[in-house]
């Protein structure tokens, strides 16, 4: 038996399973839309297609030689002569291939499935984008996206296969995002490919500045990034902020504190065992304290950011590829099938995001069919997970913590807002602790609500705590247990 390759003739190829493979047809047929057009992108092999599906239904077989009777019959009643000459071609080509190799309805079925899910795609993007440009409303239909799956590579046979059970312990995932000092041995190799990483903290703690800083380091480490302001901030915003940490520089002139130094009280190695503090501490430093320095700095200028950023592609980046998008959108219009669209209509162009940005998902519209509000924040964060697996991304986004977590010094399980299974999609899911003290002093705890793989203690602690200077976006200079 030979073994069918993918090439330039892969629709044909589909075709011919169709119309010889009772497996092929019959799930195809179980699938194939009932009105418009069909799932290969030329109409000539959508009306062949359609053949094979009606004869399925009808006699519970596929076609096989009766394809020649039933284009006969066609050609007579309805075909002008050049069209009646292109399903003439395509089927000539079916009966050479049907005739040379046996078809592997599991392959089969599997090329299929991929090669009309990228057309679903593909007409999906390009009525969002004729929509946009003509300035029509994008309607609850227009979103919804239903891929196809025929349910093809479904199982893996692991204790049977011990070579594949031994390459899981062999295949960790590197981090596409590393971090200096405590903050990057907490953060570990959460920010790797098949990844999806949420912030909760309250309302106004800096959700925002820690997506942006993340983004700033995603591209400073030559990672191909996107970030999707979803409403809650301008272009002109996210600019002023990703250029006063190009420049270190402040919006208004004046002196300003910098952390040179973060410590615990107890024992400055990061080392000592759990304080009593790190639990219940009335200043709210729990057990760790922080020296400054003062710098008089000056108001950041377009020639500082301008400058700032020749230097920072010359030195950190080292090269003229685009490595970040920022798409800014009003609230309440952006959607996971659009997000999915955009990206697919970028990686068309040749820019690939491995790290992509979502500030934030509370935001997003949920896909249509939902009546309750819970429903579609399930619906719309277990599609965002399942983005991040399809493309193999880490997806890094932000989620606002409930009214309760104003009143705790530690946000935890029971601090979600909306929706309780944000917290079983995601592979991790990261608290901003805040004191009023911390927070004057613009320091943050983070701590671990739920995390898939790896401990939520860290290094035997609950936190990793950082300080930093939000007047140049930068929320984590210095760290320490």
């Amino acid at each position: 038996m030979k073994t069918r390759k993918v090439d330039g003739n892969t629709p044909r190829m589909i075709l011919t399973a169709m119309i010889c493979d009772p497996m092929v047809c019959g799930t195809l047929a179980g699938h194939w839309p009932k009105q418009g057009t069909g799932f290969f992108a030329s109409e000539v092999h959508n009306l062949i297609a359609s053949w094979c599906v009606r004869h399925f239904k009808k006699h519970r077989t596929p076609p096989a030689k009766s394809i020649t009777l039933i284009y006969s019959d066609w050609a007579e009643k309805h075909a002008k002569a050049e069209e009646a000459e292109d399903v003439e071609r395509v089927l000539h080509f079916a009966s050479d291939r049907a005739s040379q190799d046996q078809v592997e309805a599991g392959p089969i079925l599997e090329i299929a499935e991929k090669h009309f899910n990228i057309i679903m795609r593909r007409r999906h993007n390009e009525n969002i984008a004729r929509k946009l440009e003509n300035n029509e409303p994008i309607l609850p239909e227009d979103d919804k996206l239903n891929l196809l799956n025929f349910g093809t590579n479904t199982y893996i046979s692991m204790f049977n296969d011990g070579d594949w059970l031994g390459q899981t312990f062999l295949d960790k995932p590197e981090p596409l995002l590393t971090f200096p000092g405590p903050l990057g041995q907490f953060f570990g190799n959460e920010f790797a490919a098949d990844t999806f990483v949420s912030f909760m903290a309250s309302e106004k703690t800096g959700k925002s500045t820690v997506l942006q800083n993340i983004a700033y380091s995603s591209v400073a480490q030559r990672k191909h990034t996107a970030y999707f302001d979803c409403g809650d901030m301008s272009a002109r915003q996210i600019g002023m902020r990703v250029g006063r940490m190009l420049c270190c520089l402040p919006r208004d002139a004046g002196i300003y504190k910098f952390p040179t130094r973060m410590y615990r009280v107890d024992d400055d190695s990061g080392d000592a065992p759990i304080l009593s503090g790190d639990s219940d501490d009335t200043k709210g430093n729990f057990g760790v304290d922080v020296e400054y320095e003062e710098r008089d700095l000056r108001a950041a200028t377009d020639k500082d950011v301008k400058e700032s950023l020749i230097r920072f592609r010359a030195k950190k980046v080292k090269s003229e590829d685009e490595y970040f998008r920022l798409s800014c959108n009003p609230n309440g219009t952006v959607s996971v099938a659009y997000i999915r669209g955009v990206l697919e209509k970028w990686a068309s162009g040749g820019f690939c995001p491995k790290v992509v940005i979502i500030d934030y998902a509370d935001i997003l519209v949920p896909p249509p069919g939902y009546s309750e509000a819970r429903d579609g924040i399930d619906a719309t964060w277990r599609a965002l997970r399942g983005l991040s697996q399809e493309l193999q991304i880490c997806l890094i986004t932000a989620s606002q913590a409930n009214a309760a977590s104003y009143k705790t010094d530690e946000l935890g399980k029971s601090n979600f807002s909306g929706s309780k299974t944000k917290i079983a999609h995601v592979t991790a899911m990261i608290g901003l602790n805040k004191t009023n003290y911390e927070k004057e002093n613009q320091r943050m705890r983070l701590n671990y609500i739920a995390r898939r793989e790896g401990e939520e203690n860290v290094k035997g602690r609950r936190y990793v705590h950082v300080v930093g200077q939000l007047a140049i976006g930068n929320p984590w200079i210095k760290s320490c247990w």
